[in-house]
């Protein structure tokens, strides 16, 4: 266990001056949304002041990866979740806008998966050695409040 990862929901500034940014969750039924996964109806999570809330979103577009939805964001593809480490650097550039901003994707706990010790090979050993030694207070990247 690495820690727990900080979530957010994004779109590019141009998405947002083109379709107005979303104020509550339910807004997200007239908004282009890209998912990370097979499915095109997905359920988010919201969080606020405590109470958790669920919306079933339809996605526009459902990619294999965080990587591509975070590609689709910047390319104005339509509004995303992910995680905050991921996308820090857009947000601070401007890259990238929070929407939805006083709601919360809640947090998930992030691991570094690999094969048991007695068939790690000494590469993966030594990769392991690296993520936790550069990674020790995961993710004190402070993303989430960037605004």
């Amino acid at each position: 266990k690495l820690g727990i990862g900080e979530r957010v929901y994004v779109a590019s500034p141009d998405y947002v001056a083109a379709r107005r940014a979303p104020e509550v969750p339910e807004d997200l039924a007239s908004h282009d949304c890209v998912v990370a996964g097979p499915a095109r109806v997905v359920t988010w999570a919201f969080e606020r002041d405590g109470a958790a809330h669920a919306v079933a979103v339809v996605a526009r577009y459902a990619v294999s990866s965080v990587e591509l939805a975070h590609r689709a964001a910047l390319a104005g593809h339509g509004v995303t979740v992910l995680p905050a480490f991921l996308c820090e650097r857009d947000l601070a550039a401007k890259k990238l806008v929070r929407v939805l901003a006083d709601w919360s994707p809640g947090e998930v706990l992030v691991h570094l998966v690999y094969p048991s010790h007695r068939h790690l090979s000494a590469r993966g050993r030594a990769f392991v050695d690296l993520v936790v030694e550069r990674l020790p207070s995961f993710p004190s990247h402070g993303a989430a409040s960037a605004r």
